[in-house]
């Protein structure tokens, strides 16, 4: 998979479509997945990964690895350090 971040949507939520923008403002590759169609498996999700809200943000690292950065506030904070880190 090429995405750098994979992201759980519902396509109701505006941090939804803010993460989604932010992503492409910066040209950066993301895999969206949308659970409007399918609450009870998101519900099982946000339980297992101890998040309760959308949008769940996940990092691919390498091949299969995945790190969760969380929701839109988190995925901003980290974009903003990278590009703060690029500029030193």
């Amino acid at each position: 998979m090429d995405a750098k971040y994979i992201l759980y949507l519902l396509k109701s939520c505006i941090f939804c479509r803010k993460a989604v923008d932010i992503l492409e403002l910066n040209n950066i590759s993301y895999h969206a997945v949308y659970f409007d169609d399918n609450a009870t498996l998101l519900d099982q999700i946000k339980h297992a990964y101890s998040w309760n809200t959308v949008p769940i943000v996940f990092e691919n690292l390498d091949n299969y690895k995945y790190n969760l950065v969380g929701g839109y506030t988190e995925l901003q904070l980290k974009l903003e350090s990278e590009k703060a880190d690029d500029k030193e």
